[in-house]
C-alpha cells in the first residue's frame, strides 16, 4: 500500500505505519499518533535521488527534478 492508505489504518487505529516523520508530524503533535520505536528512527543527513543519466529523459522528469532541486527543504532537527 502506499505512505497514505499506511497512514490512514493508523489514524483509524488499524495497525502500525511505517511512513516519513514529516508526514505524520502533525498527526504525533496533535496526539493522534505516537511514535513506537525512535531509537529505530535514525535521522539521515539529506535525500538522494538516483536516476538514469539525462538523456532522453521525459518531460515530467525534468520538472520533477526541478521541483525537488528549487524546493525550500525544511533543515533537519539537531
Amino acid at each position: 500500500g502506499s505512505a497514505h492508505q499506511e497512514l490512514q489504518a493508523a489514524l483509524a487505529g488499524q495497525g502500525v505505519a511505517h511512513v516519513f516523520e514529516a508526514y505524520a508530524k502533525p498527526h504525533l503533535d496533535a496526539g493522534r499518533l505516537i511514535e513506537l520505536v525512535p531509537d529505530w528512527s535514525p535521522e539521515l543527513p539529506s535525500w538522494h535521488l538516483y536516476y538514469p543519466n539525462r538523456r532522453n529523459q521525459s518531460a515530467a522528469m525534468a520538472a520533477f527534478l526541478g521541483h525537488v532541486r528549487g524546493f525550500d527543504w525544511p533543515a533537519l532537527s539537531a
